[in-house]
């Protein structure tokens, strides 16, 4: 008696990257994306004249959500909030430049302090599991929300 003829296995076509994505863990994916968010932001930040909302808004989430890491679930030490505070208060400046009706851009020590905290950011999604890059996440949307309506004050809450 003979056996059935087994049927060849499926070949993958596409993108390489997306077959290493669905073999990471559902986390590492996340972090992936959010690595190179950061990245991406960061060098359109210091290449293009003008960069645009997204990328302003990914790094002042690298800012916050280390502040989270730092303060509310103490996942990496407090020694980096003079390098947040550094981050926030050149990223303020960008803003009130841009709202005079300049580029909104940062200076050569503004660019240093969000590369450090970016930096630092990355260094501390390595070390998180699922859930705590959901919490964390949450947390930052929380404290932002308090923020935004007025719950809590500046000194409370950094916000970019």
């Amino acid at each position: 008696m003979s056996r059935p003829a087994r049927k060849p296995r499926q070949q993958r076509t596409g993108d390489p990257m997306t077959a290493m994505r669905l073999l990471m863990p559902p986390a590492r994916s996340r972090i992936v994306d959010e690595s190179l968010r950061m990245n991406t932001a960061l060098t359109m930040l210091a290449v293009h004249k003008d960069p645009g909302q997204d990328e302003w808004m990914a790094l002042a989430d690298a800012v916050n959500c280390l502040e989270t890491l730092a303060v509310e679930m103490h996942r990496v030490s407090e020694d980096v909030l003079p390098a947040i505070k550094a981050a926030t208060e050149a990223m303020a400046a960008a803003g009130k430049r841009w709202n005079a009706g300049k580029g909104m851009r940062l200076d050569g020590p503004g660019l240093l302090a969000v590369r450090d905290v970016v930096a630092m950011y990355e260094a501390s999604l390595g070390e998180l599991t699922a859930a705590e890059f959901d919490r964390m996440r949450q947390l930052t949307a929380e404290r932002m929300a308090a923020f935004l309506l007025g719950r809590k004050t500046c000194r409370e809450v950094i916000s970019v």
